[in-house]
């Protein structure tokens, strides 16, 4: 028995930017869905269909999500993707077992379900939206679409996530389990090459209304524990979080590093306690900035990526629910 969702949306201005495929130094918009098929070999099945075929060429990609993830791994290719740029036929489908090609994305995909992981679907455009390359631009925003997903075992459902089994578009502050004053949003600052954390309402929304370099990756854990995690940015953007006093101490001899407070304060615990995970760093020699993560995969995946150098357990902190 097939279980389907259909959404109607669009590529908006406030949606999160990134590089089109067709011209990198451009940006296009994106829409991320989450979906969590129940059933262990449950095929899914994933199109999306462009209404204004003459303005854009819809993308669809799909991540595979760690635990406590939101938004795929930084640098993270895509498991799927499809892309049809034939004239007339602006469309995109992802179906069990697809090879891909054209896009440059990637291996054969096959789409099934192991009845545990979450997937992350992304909507975006293989040109830019606008392309301002061009005069008049091409491309002008709002552009709808429809995306439908679905599975032949089981349901689409992401437990306490959305009733109706999608959890979208770009919506983090509507997890039921995430309290939005409580729990600690992480964004990509693209000017900045480096990742802001903040527990503050105001800045989260701050954030978020300036897509187009800040983009945002959800909640990473709850702000809770013994101890206040202090921020500092350096001259280059990066930013650092202590909560050792001597490492405070020692970052606050450093010129090059200026404190960086939020209006809330991020809490973290200082040393194990029940329910709290370890929270990794690791060192970005580019930016002299620094990546932090719940999630032990992504920890391990910055580790060996050529500019991080890993630092080991910074912090504990309880993961989002």
């Amino acid at each position: 028995m097939t279980n389907a969702q259909v959404v109607r949306e669009q590529l908006s201005a406030t949606d999160p930017v990134s590089p089109s495929l067709r011209n990198p130094a451009l940006l296009t918009r994106y829409d991320d869905y989450i979906i969590q098929p129940t059933f262990p070999n449950a095929n899914i099945s994933i199109a999306v269909d462009a209404f204004n075929t003459m303005q854009y060429d819809p993308i669809v990609k799909v991540f595979q999500l760690g635990p406590n993830d939101t938004a795929p791994f930084p640098g993270q290719s895509p498991i799927a993707a499809n892309d049809d740029r034939a004239l007339g036929n602006r469309n995109a489908t992802i179906a069990p077992g697809q090879i891909e090609f054209g896009t440059g994305l990637g291996a054969p995909s096959t789409l099934r379900a192991d009845g545990v992981s979450r997937y992350l679907v992304r909507v975006t455009s293989y040109d830019p939206l606008p392309d301002t390359s061009t005069f008049p631009p091409t491309g002008e925003l709002p552009q709808d679409y429809q995306l439908a997903v679905s599975v032949d075992l089981g349901n689409l459902n992401p437990p306490d996530i959305a009733n109706g089994g999608i959890l979208g578009p770009n919506e983090f502050a509507t997890n039921p389990d995430v309290d939005p004053l409580t729990g600690v949003a992480r964004f990509w600052d693209s000017e900045a090459g480096s990742h802001i954390f903040t527990a503050d309402q105001m800045e989260k929304n701050t954030l978020a209304s300036n897509p187009q370099r800040f983009v945002n990756e959800g909640f990473e854990f709850v702000s809770e524990g013994d101890t206040v995690l202090q921020r500092f940015r350096n001259s280059q953007g990066g930013f650092f979080y202590a909560s050792n006093p001597g490492e405070i101490n020692f970052v606050q001899t450093l010129q090059e590093w200026v404190p960086d407070n939020p209006g809330t304060s991020i809490r973290v615990f200082s040393s194990p306690v029940a329910g709290a995970l370890p929270v990794f760093r690791a060192f970005n020699l580019d930016t002299n900035g620094h990546f932090y993560t719940i999630d032990p995969n992504q920890a391990a995946f910055a580790n060996d990526l050529p500019n991080f150098i890993g630092q080991g357990v910074s912090f504990y902190a309880r993961p989002i629910a």
